[in-house]
């Protein structure tokens, strides 16, 4: 049901007509990846971590093929426990032209979030700071990408396990 909504909210939006390309959206799918001590996709204690993410996006030029992006996100957390996740990353993005219609790109940014999800490695925080930086692939109005996502508490509770996660995304311009 959740993946129905999020695919017909992504069809939707991609027949709206192309403009300057200065807003997009994205849907994904995360996994816990590179969590100290622990297997690929858990965080503590064996748990799965994945999600199912959606975002907008808004970009402002700086200069020529470099961009700083505004992202806010809502992501469907499956696992460990059913629940919500919410925040904004402000990225620097930067394009690496491959031809008139495709180029590579990277971010690289920070922001803030909220989850729902008791997270052993923050002792009951809920509200993290997030570390961030991706390589994808856009080609017309379309895109793919993989992105490194950190949550942490910054220190301002501990533990300060680190919760980090990889997240494959698609998603289009408008």
């Amino acid at each position: 049901m959740r993946w129905g909504i999020l695919a017909f909210f992504f069809l939707l939006v991609s027949f709206l007509p192309a403009s300057a390309q200065n807003n997009g959206i994205s849907i994904g799918y995360g996994f816990s990846f590179l969590t100290r001590n622990e297997d690929k996709g858990e965080v503590q204690q064996d748990r799965n971590y994945n999600f199912e993410h959606l975002t907008y996006f808004h970009q402002w030029p700086l200069f020529r093929n470099g961009y700083v992006v505004l992202e806010p996100f809502l992501a469907y957390v499956n696992r460990p426990e059913s629940g919500r996740e919410f925040g904004a990353s402000l990225l620097f993005r930067y394009d690496l032209k491959t031809s008139d219609q495709t180029s590579l790109f990277f971010h690289l940014g920070g922001g803030v979030a909220h989850s729902t999800v008791d997270f052993e490695e923050q002792q009951g925080n809920h509200n993290f700071f997030i570390l961030a930086g991706g390589i994808g692939f856009k080609w017309g109005n379309y895109f793919i990408e993989n992105r490194f996502r950190h949550y942490s508490n910054g220190g301002l509770s501990i533990p300060n396990g680190s919760v980090n996660a990889n997240i494959i995304m698609i998603g289009l311009y408008f």
